[in-house]
This record gives structure tokens, C-alpha cells and sequence, in this order.
């Protein structure tokens, strides 16, 4: 199964030198058990446009969908066997990053 897990957070600082130590140790640990898909940061959600080209609108905005007081600021795709160990690696990941998560199902 595939997860979707997004990190949350408030504030647009960069990850702690001891964080991305910590992440990147993570990730080294997701790799060596095949959990590990794909991982990424995301730019601030100032940076968002949000475009709606249903029956041919052609609206494009520049702004985020999302609340302003948190907004997704990295994601990881993971693989895991199912939702138990999904939600397991969510809370290392968590644990790493010092952040919130969530965690979706891919379908």
C-alpha cells in the first residue's frame, strides 16, 4: 500500500541542523526496508496559485486553498504493508522532523 504523508507546520523557518540530521537518518531507515518512495519539500503556500479551468473558467489565483496558520511544508510517499505500520512511520516521522502529519492513504 501506498501512503501520502504531509508535514505540517506554522511557521515558513527551515528545518534545525539537528532536524535535518534527524530526518535524514529517517530516511536512510525508510530506504534500507523498502519504505521509501519519493520525499520532498514544498515552497511556502505564498507561492500557491490555485487554477480552475473547469467548463473553460481559466481563473488562476495567487493564493493558497489552505488556512494560513498551518499549511503542508514537506511530504514523503511511502510504502508500507498497511495502515498499522503506515501510522508507525508516521510517528517516527514526526518524531524526526519535530512536526505534525498527516497521513493518507494513496488509492
Amino acid at each position: 500500500m501506498k501512503f501520502l504523508l504531509q508535514v505540517i507546520f506554522d511557521k515558513y523557518d527551515l528545518a534545525t541542523e539537528k532536524e535535518m540530521q534527524d530526518i535524514t537518518e529517517f530516511n536512510k531507515k525508510l530506504k534500507a526496508n523498502n519504505h521509501f518512495i519519493y520525499a520532498a519539500g514544498l515552497a511556502n503556500p505564498d507561492s500557491s496559485i490555485v487554477i480552475d479551468n473547469r467548463e473553460n473558467r481559466n481563473i488562476v489565483k495567487n493564493e493558497s486553498i489552505l488556512e494560513k496558520d498551518e499549511f503542508y511544508i514537506d511530504f514523503w510517499i511511502l510504502e508500507a504493508k498497511d495502515q498499522k505500520e503506515a501510522e508507525a512511520l508516521s510517528l517516527e516521522a514526526s518524531l524526526s522532523c519535530n512536526r505534525k502529519v498527516e497521513l493518507r492513504q494513496i488509492l
